[in-house]
């Protein structure tokens, strides 16, 4: 997202807990054309995420879109999953989209054409068994959006929802200790999809870029699924 952005001649300011993963985004977001700048934070920690988010504003004097993206995986039903980890998923998936929203919103209001993009899921549109908690997280987070739009609208901020399906990223590749590694599991997913495959990360950002975009001036509060038909219904 942030390469295409650049690409736009679009300066972006990039967030998250990996300084060099960041560093290197800003290095490619340059080779494309614009301008990025790493300030690396944990978005569910109030203290981290406002100064980082003030820092972006005053360099810019404001700001035209913001991309809530963060993410954190876990899998378990209510009885497995410790209280701990429930509460992780929700301080990154909705705390976290709420931290950076506020703290961005003055910034936002001095902005041309404001607009934010919480990245949800399919998964907070149905339900996955043995994923209780990121199900719950996700479907929070669509309804702060729905909120969020009604209540930004008149000031000329749309909020929408992108929610992709099963992505080749890294997450998902990521050893879960079941005993399936990655490539099997993008397999195993690719079958639930309609489309008969997974998504690869340019076909979710390219979503994302167009609904940052000015075009689309009058949507606001939707929630786009980008999952293949996944969430359209049972694929036989």
């Amino acid at each position: 997202m942030a390469i295409k952005l650049a690409a736009r001649g679009g300066r972006i300011g990039l967030v998250g807990r990996r300084r060099k993963p960041l560093e290197q985004t800003a290095e490619s977001c340059a080779q494309a054309g614009g301008r990025g700048i790493a300030l690396p934070a944990d978005v569910a920690d109030e203290e981290q995420i406002v100064p980082v988010i003030e820092s972006f504003g005053r360099e810019w004097g404001g700001l035209e879109g913001l991309v809530n993206n963060a993410g954190h995986a876990s899998y378990g039903t209510i009885e497995t999953t410790s209280i701990g980890e429930w509460q992780r998923l929700f301080a990154v998936h909705v705390t976290g989209a709420f931290l950076v929203s506020r703290a961005a919103l003055a910034w936002l209001r001095r902005g041309q054409q404001p607009a934010i993009v919480n990245v949800a899921s399919n998964l907070g549109l149905v339900g996955l068994r043995g994923a209780a908690a990121y199900c719950a997280a996700k479907a929070a987070l669509i309804n702060l959006t729905r909120a969020m739009a009604l209540d930004h609208a008149a000031e000329g901020i749309r909020v929408n929802a992108a929610c992709p399906g099963a992505v080749r990223t890294d997450m998902l590749l990521a050893d879960r200790g079941d005993g399936v590694d990655g490539e099997q599991r993008l397999q195993r997913l690719a079958r639930v999809h309609p489309l008969g495959r997974v998504a690869e990360p340019d076909e979710v950002a390219d979503v994302i870029v167009r609904l940052l975009a000015p075009e689309l001036s009058f949507v606001t509060g939707a929630v786009i699924a980008v999952d293949g038909g996944s969430s359209a219904g049972f694929p036989v």
